[in-house]
């Protein structure tokens, strides 16, 4: 039987090995003037916990925290100051999405759908990413349009 001391080192362990993986993004960042420190790392390791309790998910890699870091540092809304807090709150919306969307989709278009909105619909705001963003993306899917199409209001009338 295993003893409470157990399940805490496999804990930290697996902390440790998930803060190592997203460190590895360091190269790609520095090309976008951001960097991840260990401290970043384990913020967003927290952060990605909590949504996903929070959303009712399990996740059993880092690859979609990986993706949104990539994709995420790519935005010229992003700046060393407000990084970590977007990669966080994309994750939450990115979630969010895939459940009202009962994962018919792939990761990558709901990756892509929240970037298209949060880089030319919503100046770079979450806030809006959140709340306007999320129904329009999920219109595009309720219509059997790619998620990231970007409709205007009078054309939806």
């Amino acid at each position: 039987m295993f003893s409470p001391a157990v399940f805490q080192s496999l804990d930290r362990v697996l902390k440790e090995n998930r803060i190592h993986e997203l460190m590895v993004y360091n190269d790609f960042l520095k090309k976008h003037g951001l960097v991840l420190k260990a401290s970043d790392a384990e913020e967003i390791i927290a952060a990605r916990s909590i949504v996903l309790e929070n959303q009712g998910r399990i996740e059993l890699d880092m690859n979609v925290s990986k993706m949104l870091i990539n994709r995420i540092a790519m935005s010229s809304y992003v700046h060393q100051d407000n990084y970590v807090e977007t990669v966080n709150e994309m994750y939450e919306i990115f979630h969010y999405i895939k459940n009202a969307s009962s994962d018919l989709v792939s990761d990558e278009e709901v990756i892509d759908a929240i970037m298209v909105y949060y880089d030319k619909v919503c100046g770079g705001s979450t806030d809006f990413v959140m709340g306007k963003g999320i129904e329009k993306i999920l219109n595009n899917y309720h219509h059997n349009r790619y998620m990231a199409d970007i409709i205007l209001e009078r054309e939806e009338d």
